[in-house]
């Protein structure tokens, strides 16, 4: 909200779509805590590894499933869209946009801007 705010933007809508993974057993820890915690985890994240189902948090299937009809939504809205997200959901939203897979999008940087143009109707 702050965003919409201080861009003049009246109409704000918040879709939980977008909304960043659940983590589970690895919310809030550093690199070093979940290395201790789970180090197979760990070894696949520092591998590049983006594709997992986390312990006791959400799994990759249904965080690509959300997403998508996130996507889904934004194209069928007319106008302009801003979405605001965390890297994860907006990098699959990228390779749903672009028929690529999630893994070979590259996961937008920490304020990143991010224009994809939608299909043209009809």
């Amino acid at each position: 909200m702050a965003i919409a705010a201080v861009a003049g933007i009246a109409d704000v809508a918040v879709d939980d779509g977008w909304r960043e993974t659940d983590f589970g057993i690895a919310e809030g820890l550093t690199f070093e805590e979940l290395e201790r915690a789970t180090p197979e985890l760990a070894q696949r994240l520092a591998a590049g590894d983006t594709w997992i189902d986390w312990p006791d948090g959400e799994c990759a299937e249904d965080l690509a499933s959300r997403v998508t009809v996130a996507w889904r939504d934004v194209v069928a809205t007319d106008g302009d869209t801003v979405v605001i997200s965390h890297a994860g959901p907006l990098r699959i939203a990228i390779a749903v946009a672009t028929g690529r897979r999630p893994n070979g999008v590259e996961i937008p940087r920490p304020g990143a801007f991010v224009r994809v143009p939608l299909p043209v109707a009809g």
